[in-house]
């Protein structure tokens, strides 16, 4: 089925959870994962971080290098996650099965769950925030039609959601280019110089780094639960480039243009809907900052589309649509905890968290799919990934430990303004999640390597076999 074809499907409601996508559900092409990458970052809160750089007080080359170093680093990390999903035919955290165990990858899947509920969360408070900025609206009337149209949105599911994608990055990019022209407009305005010594300044850049790697490469936990229809046959390199692309520059361009109009403000002190009004004449600013808000409603939906695939990961047993209303609902209650003064630094503490626990997990899930399971194991057949019994049943201790291990042990490598250990403060420099990521592939190349290659499995296409077991 081509992407038109898919598009004339997109109003009816998804009937796969979890379960395996058999190869005549197939369908769509490696290029569009571009726009479903691009498209979660067409919302105001990439443009915090950037607003965070120059509120820092990094300037703006300090901000644009930190930016742009993170997100396109992050965008290779996400586009060779991506490329997984049509070789397994599954959601992200259910392929975690075949690394973690059945039981094993429960405590992945929940904290990725929690993790998309949270963005889920701050999408629906920044996106309500923008609508009420731009139209003068009651903060509460805004928030409850954000949260009812994306929650419809996830509802009709994985169609859908790719057509909105592209039609918010066709939009996004008009936005994004109006923005860019306007802020270079007013380069005369901007406070361009850091202002601060070089301790604090390199301080400073590890955590908007850091901030911005872990916002972006988050989508790492969702990568194939949107581009598990693909045909199995696709491409990997070119399914690694779209999505790689499509992320690092979907987010890398509104975080700089968040430093650019911020850097307009007094003292570079102000937020980025200050520095959007400073930017954009008339009523072009309330106009832009309007659609940015009505854009990112996908973005909201891709993330509880996320929390929900995962939710079913873990062992939830309920339709995929009946999940989502119930997600759903938790998630609009959690995004009240989100609003008033304190939600920047509540954001930024929440990618400090999310970033440390997934780097680890990503290492492994790296090593053992791209190394052990292509080079010497193979790929079980699909419905073994679905039994609570068997060899991928339990918990396979080696990457488990080598994730809760790796996590544990960078710690003190921590330094932001959440949590400073002892090595992070001695280094002047928050080299945790990168750290995280390279303890986590060694425990996992060391431990795993003791283990036998595993009965039943064969290198091969899990695609092969047919998967009974719905989830």
């Amino acid at each position: 089925m081509s992407n038109s074809a898919a598009d004339s499907h997109a109003l009816a409601v998804e009937s796969h959870g979890i379960d395996y996508i058999p190869p005549d559900a197939r369908h769509g092409s490696p290029r569009s994962q571009f726009s479903v990458r691009f498209a979660p970052a067409v919302y105001a809160a990439p443009m915090v971080i950037g607003a965070l750089a120059i509120n820092l007080g990094l300037g703006l080359v300090g901000a644009i290098t930190a930016l742009v170093a993170a997100n396109y680093l992050a965008g290779l990390l996400v586009g060779v996650f991506a490329a997984m999903g049509p070789k397994m035919g599954m959601p992200q955290m259910a392929i975690g099965r075949m690394t973690f165990g059945f039981i094993g990858n429960r405590l992945p899947s929940i904290l990725t769950a929690l993790t998309a509920v949270g963005y889920f969360s701050l999408g629906v408070a920044v996106s309500a925030r923008a609508l009420e900025s731009a139209l003068n609206a009651p903060y509460f009337l805004m928030f409850a039609i954000v949260a009812v149209v994306g929650i419809l949105l996830t509802a009709y599911g994985y169609d859908l959601l790719h057509l909105a994608s592209r039609w918010v990055t066709y939009l996004g990019v008009g936005i994004f280019v109006l923005t860019t022209v306007c802020a270079i407009g007013h380069a005369g305005d901007m406070q361009v110089a850091s202002t601060l010594n070089t301790g604090d300044f390199w301080l400073n850049w590890s955590m908007v780094f850091a901030t911005a790697f872990s916002i972006n490469g988050s989508w790492v936990i969702a990568a194939s639960d949107y581009s598990r229809y693909l045909p199995a046959d696709s491409k990997t390199s070119s399914i690694v480039i779209a999505a790689g692309l499509g992320t690092a520059t979907g987010y890398a361009w509104p975080m700089v243009l968040g430093a650019l109009v911020t850097a307009t403000t007094v003292n570079g002190a102000g937020d980025v809907f200050e520095g959007l009004d400073n930017v954009l004449p008339g009523v072009i600013g309330p106009i832009a900052i309007a659609l940015l808000g009505i854009s990112s409603i996908p973005h909201n939906s891709a993330n509880h589309y996320t929390g929900v695939m995962s939710t079913l990961a873990a062992g939830v047993r309920i339709s995929r649509v009946k999940l989502t209303y119930i997600v759903g609902v938790v998630g609009v209650v959690a995004a009240l905890s989100f609003t008033g003064e304190q939600f920047q630094t509540n954001f930024s503490n929440l990618m400090v968290l999310v970033g440390h626990f997934i780097m680890p997990w990503a290492a492994v899930m790296f090593v053992d799919f791209y190394f052990f399971r292509s080079k010497r194991w193979g790929f079980p057949a699909a419905t073994a990934l679905y039994r609570n019994e068997g060899e991928f049943g339990g918990v396979n201790w080696a990457s488990t430990a080598s994730f809760v291990g790796a996590a544990a042990l960078t710690v003190p490598l921590m330094a932001n303004s959440l949590y400073t250990g002892p090595l992070g403060s001695a280094l002047g420099v928050d080299i945790s999640g990168p750290a995280a990521f390279v303890v986590g592939g060694i425990l996992y190349l060391v431990l795993g390597s003791t283990i036998t290659r595993r009965r039943g499995t064969s290198a091969g296409n899990p695609s092969q076999a047919a998967a009974a077991v719905a989830d």
